[in-house]
C-alpha cells in the first residue's frame, strides 16, 4: 500500500510505503486524519491512498523537538470532511433545497449548489431514481448521503488519477456468515408510566400521566398493569400545556428505545464501507441484531489497512424464532 502526496491540483509529488495514517470519516465522526511519515509534507498538500476513499487535505503540522530527537506529524481533513465543511441552502424564495433525477444527476446538482468542483467529480454508478428534500442548511455531505439513502443507495468514493470520484452504489449486508457477531442487552420492563410534573405548586401544579404500551407507543391511555407496570416521576417545573406533554412524551419514548442495546463486532479483514448494514442472528437465544454503518475508523500503514465501523446507534434488536 502506497501513500501519495500531491499538490492542491492533485499533481503527484511523491509516493511512499513508510507511513502511518489514522483516519475517521462519516456522519458522527470528526472527519479528520493524522499522518506520520519521514517524508516532508507541506501545508495544503493532499495525502491519500490510491484506489480508496481514504485521504484528504493537510491543514497543519506538529513538529516536536526534545531530548530524544525530533519528529513531526501532520493533521488534515478527509474528503468527507471537506464535503461536510460546505453548507447547502435553499434557492432564493424557497424554503428547502430539493433534488430529483438519477443518483448521478442529484450528486452533481448538490455539488453545484455549493460551487464544489475539482478534485471532486461524479462518476457513473448505480442509476436509482432520487427525489429528496434536504433539511434546511444541511452540510453538503449530509445532503448527498441523505439523497442517496432515500433511494436505498450509498455514497461510494475513490481517489485515483488525480480525481476524487463520487458515485452511487448499492450498500452491502454483512452478516454472521462473514463472522459478524454482537453483544446485546434486552430489557423487558422499561418505565411505561411517566408522571410528568409541570408548573405550579401543590394543588395548582400541572400533572400529566403518560403511558407506553407493549409496542413502545406513548399515549394517555394505560394498557400495562400488575407486575409489568413501571412508573416514574419526571419534573419539568418550567413547562406547561403542550410543551409539558411534548417533553414528557420525548422522555418516555427514550426509555422505550433504551431498553435494547447491542455492540456489533466485525472481524479484521472483512471489508466494511459506509452505508453497509451489519447483521447477525442467534437462533439459540432468539435474537437478530443489525445496525447501519455511518462512519469508519481507519488505521493504515504500508502493510495493513484496519477498518473499524461506526454505527448510527439506531440498533434494531428483534426477537427471532
Amino acid at each position: 500500500m502506497l501513500l501519495v502526496i500531491a499538490s492542491t491540483d492533485m499533481t503527484k509529488r511523491l509516493a511512499t510505503e513508510d507511513f502511518e495514517l489514522d483516519l475517521e470519516m462519516g456522519l458522527g465522526t470528526d472527519n479528520d486524519f493524522e499522518l506520520t511519515t519521514p517524508e516532508r509534507v507541506y501545508g495544503m498538500e493532499i495525502a491519500y491512498l490510491p484506489g480508496t476513499e481514504y485521504g484528504g487535505g493537510v491543514d497543519e503540522d506538529e513538529p516536536v523537538m526534545g531530548t530524544d530527537g525530533e519528529s513531526i506529524s501532520y493533521h488534515g481533513v478527509t474528503w468527507t470532511g471537506i464535503l461536510n465543511q460546505n453548507v447547502t441552502r435553499p434557492p432564493s424564495g424557497q424554503s428547502h433545497l430539493t433534488v430529483s433525477g438519477t443518483a448521478e444527476e442529484c450528486i452533481s446538482a448538490l455539488l453545484s449548489s455549493c460551487c464544489v468542483g475539482a478534485p471532486f467529480v461524479v462518476s457513473e454508478g448505480e442509476t436509482g431514481s432520487v427525489s429528496y428534500t434536504a433539511p434546511r442548511f444541511a452540510t453538503l455531505y449530509e445532503a448527498i448521503v441523505g439523497a442517496l439513502s432515500s433511494a436505498g443507495l450509498a455514497l461510494g468514493m475513490e481517489c485515483a488519477d488525480g480525481e476524487v470520484r463520487l458515485y452511487a452504489k448499492s450498500p452491502a449486508t454483512i452478516d454472521e456468515t462473514q463472522g459478524v457477531g454482537f453483544d446485546a442487552k434486552r430489557g423487558y420492563r422499561p418505565v411505561n408510566h411517566l408522571v410528568v410534573l409541570g408548573k405550579g405548586e401543590m394543588l395548582e401544579r400541572e400533572v400529566i400521566d403518560l403511558y407506553a404500551d407493549d409496542d413502545g407507543e406513548v399515549s394517555t391511555t394505560q394498557s400495562i398493569f400488575g407486575l409489568a407496570h413501571r412508573s416514574e416521576v419526571y419534573e419539568l417545573s418550567s413547562s406547561e400545556g403542550d410543551e409539558l406533554r411534548s417533553g414528557g412524551e420525548k422522555k418516555l419514548r427514550e426509555y422505550q428505545e433504551q431498553r435494547d442495546s447491542v455492540k456489533i463486532a466485525v472481524p479484521e479483514g472483512v471489508g466494511v464501507s459506509i452505508g453497509d448494514t451489519l447483521s447477525a442472528t442467534s437462533p439459540k437465544y432468539g435474537i437478530r441484531a443489525s445496525a447501519r454503518v455511518t462512519g469508519v475508523v481507519v488505521e493504515a500503514s504500508a502493510g495493513t489497512v484496519l477498518v473499524t465501523p461506526r454505527t448510527d446507534g439506531e440498533i434494531d434488536v428483534k426477537d427471532y424464532g
